[in-house]
This record gives C-alpha cells, structure tokens and sequence, in this order.
C-alpha cells in the first residue's frame, strides 16, 4: 500500500511506546511469514484473497479468440483497491490515503483496548 519500512508503517499508527508494543507482535508476524518486501506482501494477500468464480477466461464460442486470466495478483490488488476500505479511493494505484486510513483505525483499536476510548457501534442509526 506504500508503506515499506517498519519505521513507515508504524508512523501510521503512532510512535509512542504503548502503539509500537502493541503493534509489534503484528510485525513479528510479518517476519515469521518471511514478508520483507512490497511483492512478498503483495504474494501474502494474494494467498488469501479468493479468486472470482464466474470469469470470462477461456476460448469464445466460434472463434479462435482465447482470454487469458489476469495474474493472481491483479485479484489482490482489485481487492485492496475496490472492496477494502471501499470510501477510499486509490487514484492512480496509490494507497496511501488507504495505508494512512488503516493506521488511524488500527491507532483507535489500540486506544480502545488500552481504555482510553469508549467501545462505540458507528454502524448503529442512533449514532
């Protein structure tokens, strides 16, 4: 999503001691699934996003014409870019207003798991 460093990804959520301690174990998680890279994580969501089940990919009826499937990795970054975070919009491919989003959203967890934040339902019409 544009954001490769350790130092980068945890900006996005906070410098302060009790963010990076509970952020870290999600970066030890990264090693431990050997993703150091922007295309190792790029083949890490691509292992988890399910394909489309009704696409077009085959030989047209009468013709010679053949259609060939786009790389499994074209279905994660359609993902990360049309069904995650779907308000965000990726102009141009770029993710970092989504990469930023998530920091924001991940910072609020942690304060809500710290007590500093009242558990809410934004989702509910009364709020």
């Amino acid at each position: 999503m544009g954001v490769e460093s350790d130092y980068d990804i945890v900006s996005t959520i906070g410098h302060e001691e009790k963010y990076v301690s509970a952020f870290a174990q999600t970066l030890e998680e990264c090693i431990s699934n050997g993703v150091y890279t922007r295309q190792q994580a790029l083949t890490y969501v691509t292992s988890k996003v399910k394909a489309r089940k009704f696409t077009p990919f085959g030989s047209l009826p009468g013709t010679s014409v053949t259609i060939q499937a786009p790389p499994k990795e074209h279905e994660a970054i359609d993902f990360l870019s049309n069904s995650m975070i779907t308000h965000i919009a990726c102009p141009d491919g770029n993710f970092k207003m989504k990469a930023v989003y998530l920091g924001l959203m991940t910072r609020r967890l942690i304060q809500t798991e710290l007590g500093e934040n009242e558990l809410d339902d934004r989702d509910f019409y009364g709020n």
